[in-house]
């Protein structure tokens, strides 16, 4: 067996570099740490302030069902009540008044009722005429199918006036 020896100056710089190369990784570790978290701190900041900008469910399907109303044939808005809330006319009558998440929508007397009885979030409309109007808030416990049809019947009535109007001179007949 051969014996060798290793001198004691070699193992301590041997020692000392590697405790550097450990303090060296262990500094480069922490600052990728420290990277990390700022990181995360920052994208946390940036999603709070997203969350804000972010339109939460009532305001998009307020934008869409407000989008679906002026698709409509001879559909146009108005301004009467500034910008919000959005009045929505047809030859010249109101049909839907949205704003403040609910909308405010025509209906027949009958077709009112059902619609009260079947969802909560419909009431007689507000300061509109509780029997012909309904308001409907958009909370999401109506289907977007339904709101979509109560607008088309909202809509289909006004026309319907409309076209009675024009067929009387004018005058609305009294058993409308």
């Amino acid at each position: 067996m051969i014996a060798t020896t290793i001198d004691p100056r070699l193992l301590l710089i041997v020692g000392l570099l590697a405790i550097g190369t450990l303090v060296v990784l262990d500094l480069r570790w922490r600052s990728r740490v420290r990277n990390i978290h700022s990181w995360l701190e920052e994208a946390e900041r940036n999603m709070e302030m997203a969350g804000d900008a972010l339109p939460d469910e009532c305001t998009r399907q307020i934008t869409t069902l407000s989008a679906y109303c002026l698709d409509k044939p001879d559909v146009y808005r108005d301004s009467r009540f500034g910008q919000n809330p959005l009045t929505l006319h047809v030859g010249g009558s109101m049909f839907a008044l949205i704003g403040g998440g609910s909308l405010l929508l025509k209906c027949a007397a009958e077709q009112a009722k059902y619609y009260r009885e079947k969802f909560p979030a419909v009431t007689p409309g507000y300061q509109l005429g509780a029997e012909e109007w309904n308001t409907v808030r958009c909370n999401g416990s109506i289907p977007e199918a339904e709101l979509k049809n109560m607008i088309d019947h909202a809509y289909a009535l006004v026309c319907k006036d409309q076209s009675v109007q024009q067929q009387t001179g004018g005058q609305r007949s009294r058993s409308e």
